[in-house]
């Protein structure tokens, strides 16, 4: 089982655009997304998506 070493939530206002440029940045950063996006209302309605980072596993062929 791959450990998570970075939870992280992101939420895009107004338009989902925004939330694409910011799962688009965390991805470059190694991210992946966890589970599908969702949304919720405070004074505004938000989409989110929670992003995580996993441990990096060792190559099984370097160990040979």
């Amino acid at each position: 089982m791959r450990k998570i070493i970075r939870y992280k939530t992101v939420k895009g206002t107004q338009h989902l655009i925004n939330l694409d440029k910011e799962v688009n940045a965390l991805l470059a950063e190694g991210f992946q997304p966890y589970g599908s996006p969702y949304t919720y209302q405070d004074i505004e309605l938000f989409a989110c998506q929670a992003m995580v980072r996993y441990a990096e596993e060792p190559d099984p062929a370097s160990e040979r």
